[in-house]
């Protein structure tokens, strides 16, 4: 597989939820859906943030998450055009993976899918990233545990190298 590339759409192996199981994952659909989307972090791993075609019904959560605490202030998700129809990214259910775990990227025509615009780019990773800080913090909890699965896949990685 080529590089994985941050802001490509990506199909992730049933591997990955089988080592680290939670009930509180999207259904993988045997390897076909959900698509996710890819935000690479310092450490070499990537953030896939599942996309949902249920738009309407995050249109309502963000607006409902705006008007407890102000207009632009929801960063659990985000809707944006994928290949000309809107999706929500949520980023609320957002979780690490390493390059073994990805099969293969979400194409179109035989290509790589990979949102083009710089500014949902932007939205997206500064959104992500807001919501991992919050977790760190301990503000905000994730409906998986990925601060440890984060330590586990990092484990991993360094175990590899000492190889």
């Amino acid at each position: 597989m080529k590089e994985i590339e941050t802001s490509g759409l990506y199909i992730i192996k049933d591997q990955y939820f089988v080592d680290f199981p939670s009930t509180k994952y999207m259904d993988n659909k045997s390897q076909n859906r959900p698509h996710y989307y890819a935000i690479k972090d310092d450490f070499g791993l990537y953030w896939m943030i599942p996309l949902s075609s249920k738009v309407d019904k995050f249109r309502t959560k963000i607006l409902d998450v705006e008007s407890k605490s102000g207009a632009g202030s929801c960063f659990l998700f985000a809707i944006a055009p994928v290949y000309g129809c809107e999706r929500a990214f949520i980023i609320s259910e957002m979780f690490p993976v390493t390059e073994e775990y990805i099969l293969r990227p979400y194409t179109i025509d035989g290509e790589p899918y990979r949102i083009q615009s710089k500014e949902i780019q932007k939205t997206i990773k500064k959104k992500a990233l807001r919501f991992l800080k919050m977790v760190e913090r301990g503000l905000v909890k994730s409906p998986v545990n990925i601060l440890e699965t984060k330590r586990k896949l990092l484990d991993s990685v360094a175990e590899k190298a000492a190889i």
